[in-house]
């Protein structure tokens, strides 16, 4: 077996030498962020899209192999078929109310969290019937029937009801659940996000619901409000004052994110570790890997879309050829490496 097939079981930490030859060489990038950057270059050479830069052309912005040019955006090209492009515009045309879209973002850059859950839950919002049979199978003790899918929603942005700012789920999934309630799933969804986000400012209104939710070992634990986990406190409470408004019988808050993704994976496990056993509650809390996603979504029928997520978002094959090929042809693969977790 040769070196470039073995089986992975990590990500590789990447030589910057490589970095610059496809024009990712980012310094604050983590090791994951790295690996998927150079991964989305590859991508985008691969389907003959020129490189797009940093800011937009009119700035001259230095080139940046993981954006499109304004132009290769403009055709859809970042979401992984015409449905899911067409989809995207029309919730853009019908986004609710100071819905955080940063459209520019959203259409070049392919790091797009956003841009990752349009692909993943538009081919679900277009086809019901499959929604609710992947989400049977990812969610089996929660979700009967799937009957919507809404994309940036909060329930009430600013409303004192709520958590009286602008905090909102990347997806939500309007479902019948297994105990015949009105239920809602609030998704969260990541890619290379890691935990070097500056939390934003905490009103009291948020300790209020810490304390009032039951949700937590300790509602006032700092480490709730740190880097990386206080974006799943946030939505967790705002999932919470959902069934305290009664909008819904029954919430779960649900997380999406690589399983390689090792600071996004550490921060779930941090979040998970304050939380109070609630099995019988009405509001619990998951997380499942955009592998394991994907997989359910082949495993119910949607084949092309899954081969199209994979190729995307999970398939780093193309990595390995570029590591290997400097490797072996003895340039100076230790110029530099990206030394980041």
């Amino acid at each position: 077996m040769s070196i470039a097939n073995q089986r992975r079981r990590v990500i590789p930490i990447i030589p910057s030498a490589i970095l610059k030859r496809h024009q990712v060489d980012e310094p604050g990038d983590t090791r994951f962020r790295a690996a998927a950057r150079l991964s989305q270059s590859l991508w985008r050479e691969r389907q003959g899209y020129a490189c797009g830069h940093r800011s937009d052309e009119l700035h001259n912005g230095r080139k940046l192999g993981s954006r499109l040019t304004v132009k290769t955006a403009q055709t859809g090209a970042n979401f992984i078929t015409r449905e899911v492009a067409e989809l995207v515009q029309w919730e853009l045309a019908y986004r609710e109310i100071a819905a955080a879209i940063d459209t520019k973002r959203l259409a070049g850059n392919l790091l797009s969290s956003q841009a990752l859950t349009f692909n993943l839950f538009g081919p679900l919002k277009l086809a019901p019937k499959l929604a609710t049979a992947v989400f049977r199978r990812l969610c089996p003790d929660f979700v009967q029937e799937v009957e919507d899918v809404w994309f940036e929603h909060s329930p009430g942005r600013g409303h004192p009801a709520f958590t009286g700012d602008h905090t909102a789920f990347d997806v939500v999934l309007l479902c019948r659940t297994v105990r015949g309630g009105k239920g809602l799933v609030a998704i969260e969804v990541k890619y290379t996000e890691g935990t070097s986000t500056q939390p934003g400012p905490i009103s009291p209104r948020y300790d209020d619901l810490s304390r009032q939710s039951g949700l937590f070992h300790d509602p006032a634990f700092p480490a709730l409000r740190s880097p990386g986990v206080q974006q799943f406190w946030r939505e967790h409470l705002l999932a919470h004052s959902t069934l305290t408004a009664a909008l819904y019988d029954e919430a779960l808050f649900f997380v999406v994110a690589p399983s390689q993704n090792r600071e996004c994976q550490i921060a779930i496990e941090r979040y998970r570790q304050q939380l109070n056993p609630i099995e019988a509650a009405t509001l619990t809390f998951a997380d499942v890997a955009v592998e394991t996603m994907v997989d359910a979504m082949a495993a119910e029928g949607m084949v092309q879309e899954a081969e199209l997520l994979r190729d995307r978002y999970l398939d780093f094959s193309a990595v390995d050829r570029a590591l290997f090929q400097i490797i072996r042809g003895g340039q100076d693969a230790r110029e530099s490496p990206r030394q980041a977790a």
